[in-house]
């Protein structure tokens, strides 16, 4: 070959090499650079690579594990419980619980069941409350139908601000809380005026001036009459006693060398530049 055939060869190795594109660099690993095929049936080696990685691509996505049925019900009744009543379709639900149900007839019945749940047709739905209250008046004129008292847990259910409302209303002393017995929960009474006893000043004092023995006088003049302590309580007070024992309790070690048992290698420690011991 001589010079002018070689500077030719070379020139279209030049514009070959330009004409190419390098593929552009992404985090995924399975999205990498597909040649182009040609219409007229192309490379089969060709045909090979994009095959590979199409399929590496699909094979990715079917790994991904999806969350159990139970566990997508839980996440969307939990985010139409935000909506406070207001509907909301599939892609809404999808957007906020990256949860896509609209091909999925089985959790979309798993929705239409739940008891929480009230279905708008569709495929919208909204979240079913125990009680239909939005402010604290609701909440005082729904009261006296609860002679037993409401859970503050369960009116929670009804709107974001709720527990909110419940304490204004007890700070203003217009609502009575006590604790459950089954949880920590507060179980909220109406402060109905019909319902106060008038008392004179000498049983007010009176009561006044009881003084409450200590959990253990309690406990022991409780037995005395015969009374028995509540279970939540004992096992509260087991509790507790566990805990400080456990503070208490000291670390022993088992001293095999008893020769040196009371040695303390920082007492009478040399300084530097004294005289030895």
């Amino acid at each position: 070959m001589n010079m002018t055939g070689f500077k030719e060869t070379q020139m279209k190795a030049i514009e070959t090499l330009n004409s190419i594109k390098k593929p552009t660099s992404t985090t995924n690993s399975a999205l990498k650079y597909i040649p182009k095929i040609s219409s007229g049936g192309g490379n089969s080696s060709s045909n090979r690579q994009s095959s590979i990685y199409t399929s590496n691509t699909l094979r990715d996505k079917s790994q991904v594990k999806e969350k159990p049925s139970n566990r997508i019900v839980y996440d969307i009744v939990s985010y139409l419980k935000t909506l406070e009543g207001i509907p909301a379709d599939t892609k809404e639900i999808y957007i906020s619980t990256n949860h896509m149900i609209e091909d999925k007839p089985e959790i979309l019945e798993l929705l239409r069941n739940n008891e929480k749940i009230i279905d708008h047709g569709n495929d919208r739905f909204s979240f079913k409350p125990k009680f239909n209250v939005r402010t604290q008046r609701d909440i005082l004129d729904l009261l006296p139908n609860y002679p037993g008292g409401i859970l503050v847990s369960e009116l929670a259910e009804s709107y974001n601000n709720a527990e909110s409302d419940v304490k204004k209303l007890k700070e203003t002393k217009q609502i009575f809380a006590i604790k459950a017995a089954e949880s920590a929960c507060d179980i909220i009474f109406p402060n109905d005026e019909r319902l106060r006893v008038p008392l004179s000043q000498e049983l007010v004092d009176m009561w006044k001036s009881i003084k409450l023995p200590n959990e253990a006088d309690l406990e022991r003049e409780m037995k005395d009459a015969g009374l028995s302590v509540v279970e939540s309580v004992e096992s509260a007070r087991q509790t507790k006693s566990t805990k400080l024992k456990k503070e208490r309790k000291k670390r022993i070690t088992k001293v095999t060398n008893t020769h040196i048992e009371n040695f303390n290698p920082n007492d009478d420690v040399p300084q530097l530049g004294s005289k030895p011991i």
